[in-house]
């Protein structure tokens, strides 16, 4: 099981490192990109108990936010993309709400990519 966002692995993510990172219930869950077998979105959020199976198809999870994170050279956390396995429940502020949850876990400088859904 990967680690979850707080003081002490967040010091863990280091420059030039990404990471894919699911957002959900008050919590972050991050993995390594390390090479082609690193898991899916939707299998770090199955891993963790996140997300939510939709409606519409029972394979597909719902989510606060997934995609990436990674340090800047000024040491502020990064994250940006999105993800191809789980979808947001709140396309607009998804993003938002996954910097403001990050600097509440971490008690840092935490920026975003907008516009991401």
């Amino acid at each position: 099981m990967s680690p979850f966002l707080n003081p002490e692995t967040e010091t863990q993510i280091i420059p030039e490192k990404q990471y894919k990172f699911v957002s959900d219930k008050g919590q972050i869950a991050f993995e390594t990109l390390v090479n082609k077998a690193t898991p899916l979105h939707d299998e770090i959020a199955v891993n963790h108990e996140l997300g939510t199976p939709t409606d519409y198809d029972p394979e597909t999870l719902e989510v606060d936010d997934a995609g990436y994170v990674e340090r800047q050279k000024n040491g502020v956390l990064l994250f940006w993309g999105q993800s191809n396995s789980c979808i947001p429940r709140d396309e607009i502020n998804a993003r938002t709400n996954t910097q403001e949850l990050a600097q509440r876990l971490t008690e840092k400088k935490v920026d975003i990519e907008e516009g991401i859904w």
